[in-house]
């Protein structure tokens, strides 16, 4: 069995503007997400993302959850199924 490895760097809900922007996000003046000129959504759920809802961002890529446990738990369970495959 493969093991599942998650690198995973915790921030503050104060750094997510710089965050994003680092990652070529935009922030609207709203506090909305802007990825590719369109509104950003968790992956998981659907709901648009804004600085004060924005949970993980996953390595390598710009799949971005909110911070529901829930969404999060849907991303571990995902990643768990395509290691075991």
């Amino acid at each position: 069995m493969e093991e599942a490895k998650l690198n995973l760097i915790s921030f503050k809900k104060s750094d997510v503007s710089e965050i994003a922007e680092s990652l070529g996000m935009e922030i609207a003046k709203d506090g909305a997400i802007i990825v590719n000129e369109k509104p950003a959504t968790c992956h998981a759920c659907g709901d648009k993302l804004r600085i004060d809802n924005l949970g993980s961002i996953m390595p390598s890529s710009l799949e971005l959850y909110c911070d529901d446990l829930t969404c999060f738990a849907k991303y571990v369970a995902k990643l768990t199924s395509e290691t075991t495959e």
